[in-house]
């Protein structure tokens, strides 16, 4: 479903859920972590501050990458406002 121009959605940020948009579309917090937790428990224990390094690198950018695809998946417009808290 595509969305005309003039038309307004909502995004409520949040701490369980990154983003919920008005629509009831929502992504859904720590999942990049949990993914690679294994990992850099293990880096971390054994004192391999360089790898550690590069599994907290690769969560950042798996996270952004997630929200510019959730941004993305419609033409969700977001318009600044002082009213908003």
């Amino acid at each position: 479903m595509h969305r005309r121009a003039s038309e307004e959605v909502g995004i409520d940020l949040g701490l369980k859920t990154i983003a919920v948009t008005s629509d009831e579309d929502y992504l859904e917090a720590g999942c990049w972590t949990r993914r690679f937790a294994g990992k850099l428990a293990s880096a971390q224990r054994r004192g391999h501050k360089r790898q550690a390094k590069r599994i907290h690198r690769k969560i950042a950018r798996c996270r952004a990458d997630a929200l510019h695809k959730f941004s993305r998946k419609r033409s969700i417009v977001i318009r600044k406002s002082s009213s908003v808290m």
